[in-house]
């Protein structure tokens, strides 16, 4: 399972602005991936590992949108929302993904 960045994820660990990171993205400098054309472009935490040469945990926040949350597990924002549906994704009382569960899997995965 792939972790993915978005440029404010990967701002503080290259040392850049999100803005600056923002633009490297729209001018193809990082290889990214846009879940649909709306949304931000999104960098695999393993390019950014290459990059630096050193190797990133998730860091993200506690609480995630399910659409950010379906972003790092690197599945589209409808399979996060069916299994927050069915009881297998735990949420807080907002229907926030809980960033610890986001960490469990990612670093479960590798």
């Amino acid at each position: 399972m792939t972790a993915l960045l978005t440029a404010r994820d990967i701002a503080p660990i290259l040392g850049r602005s999100p803005h600056t990171i923002g633009r490297w993205l729209r001018e193809g400098r990082l290889p990214a991936v846009a879940l649909s054309p709306k949304h931000a472009r999104y960098v695999a935490l393993a390019t950014i590992d290459g990059l630096t040469g050193q190797s990133h945990r998730y860091t993200g926040p506690e609480r995630l949108s399910q659409r950010h949350a379906a972003a790092w597990l690197g599945v589209s924002p409808a399979t996060v929302h069916r299994a927050v549906a069915a009881g297998y994704v735990p949420v807080d009382e907002t229907g926030a993904v809980l960033g610890s569960w986001v960490r469990e899997l990612i670093e479960g995965a590798a």
